[in-house]
């Protein structure tokens, strides 16, 4: 990023090589004089990080907790202060963990595309995939104890949940001690969608509706018949592909809509970074689809423990008629269907947000909550005053246009954001 601080929503960027200790604050000794369960801990340096290496690998899931690349994570922006992590002891049970950081950030709020002033926070960042070792009820309960007392002491004017799952015992213990001045009055809820691999292709196709299936094969079609002889599928990862990686995935990058708001995939010293790290342990799956020698749509994700995880996905414009990402996608589907050895990937996580693809070829689905809590004092209650507001707005005025005109305007910014471009 090019300024100093973050937003609540921007994705995390990761320098390569870190070397530096992200240096604990200060600050977070009183916030220790909070009283905390004894049975909760809190690491805020990269040495007490390391120290529970072991038990941290046992008990991460998700490529967005892995150890390494939260350390990586760290050094990612001038922003994040230092680690934020609650961990319960279960002595011989071993641990679990609620993984975050501290950092300074910028309350990314908007009514529509439009921006509003965006106020500067120190915030507790819990990072989508961080709640590690299955913890209990009473386990989560402890750690939203020790969370909601060190907004209590000033650690933080808020805390920043990301899509954690509706359906766990933390966003449950949580819902209980949110008080009205610490609430999030706008929380909102969105559908994971994920699709479980079937070991043959047909299986894949056979689960599909009717309508789904027709109009997929139809697009198929007509893409190999527009370009006969000359469609083109590789996948890279390797740490001696990365430049063709970017070199072929900024070509089409450049050209979508994503670039001209400024999110998506873009060619930058942070990008390298975390697909090197990737590509290094193993994990990078980079698919890109040409048609006639030229590069036209990609597909980026992360193969971890068995589940490939979505990162950025793209087309170029000028070939949408021929539907050149869902294309590429259903062929990826196609080949890993049955695929087996230690690159077996047994289902495919779209990732968060919705799209019209999600819900026709997940078969599974749980629902996300992402919401705030503020610290109960002025500036909380100030931030969480202004929040509401904003959002409250925004949702109202979603309800006026309708649907079938937000979906307009929506293709209408796109086209506006590609023509900036």
């Amino acid at each position: 990023m090019s300024s100093s601080t973050n937003s609540l929503n921007a994705g995390s960027a990761c320098l390569e090589n870190p070397s530096a200790e992200v240096a604990q604050d200060p600050r977070h000794a009183a916030a220790d004089l909070a009283a905390v369960p004894s049975a909760v801990r809190v690491l805020r340096s990269e040495s007490e990080v390391e120290e529970l290496r072991d038990a941290w690998m046992q008990a991460e899931q998700h490529p967005n907790s892995d150890i390494d690349f939260f350390r990586t994570v760290l050094h990612s922006s001038p922003g994040i202060l230092y680690p934020y992590v609650l961990v319960v002891d279960r002595g011989a049970d071993g641990r679990a963990f609620l993984v975050g950081r501290i950092e300074e950030v910028r309350l990314d709020l908007r009514i529509g595309y439009v921006h509003t002033p965006q106020p500067l926070v120190r915030a507790m960042v819990f990072i989508y995939g961080g709640l590690l070792g299955d913890p209990s009820s009473e386990e989560c309960r402890a750690l939203a104890d020790a969370m909601v007392n060190h907004l209590k002491a000033g650690e933080a004017d808020v805390a920043f949940f990301n899509h954690l799952r509706a359906d766990s015992p933390l966003y449950e213990a949580l819902s209980h001690r949110r008080g009205f001045v610490s609430r999030d009055h706008c929380a909102s809820l969105s559908t994971h969608w994920q699709l479980t691999l079937p070991r043959r292709s047909e299986e894949f196709w056979a689960r599909l509706s009717c309508n789904a299936r027709r109009m997929l094969r139809k697009h198929m079609r007509g893409l190999v018949q527009a370009y006969p002889g000359q469609v083109k599928i590789e996948c890279l990862g390797k740490t001696s592909e990365l430049e063709e990686i970017i070199r072929k995935v900024e070509s089409i990058a450049d050209k979508t809509y994503q670039r001209g708001l400024g999110v998506g995939f873009i060619d930058s010293p942070d990008a390298l970074s975390r697909l090197r790290l990737k590509a290094e342990k193993g994990w990078l799956r980079v698919h890109i689809l040409s048609l006639d020698g030229v590069p036209c749509a990609f597909w980026s994700w992360t193969l971890y423990k068995g589940v490939l995880h979505g990162d950025y996905t793209g087309y170029d414009p000028a070939y949408r008629g021929v539907s050149p990402g869902m294309f590429l996608l259903i062929r990826i589907i196609e080949e890993l269907c049955g695929q087996g050895g230690e690159d077996a990937v047994a289902a495919i996580d779209f990732g968060l947000g919705d799209a019209r693809y999600k819900t026709e070829l997940a078969d599974q689905h749980w629902m996300d909550a992402s919401f705030c809590l503020y610290a109960p004092n002025l500036r909380g209650v100030a931030l969480n005053a202004y929040r509401t507001m904003i959002l409250f707005v925004d949702r109202i005025a979603r309800k006026i246009v309708g649907v079938e005109m937000q979906r307009k305007i929506k293709k209408i910014w796109r086209d506006l954001s590609r023509q900036r471009n």
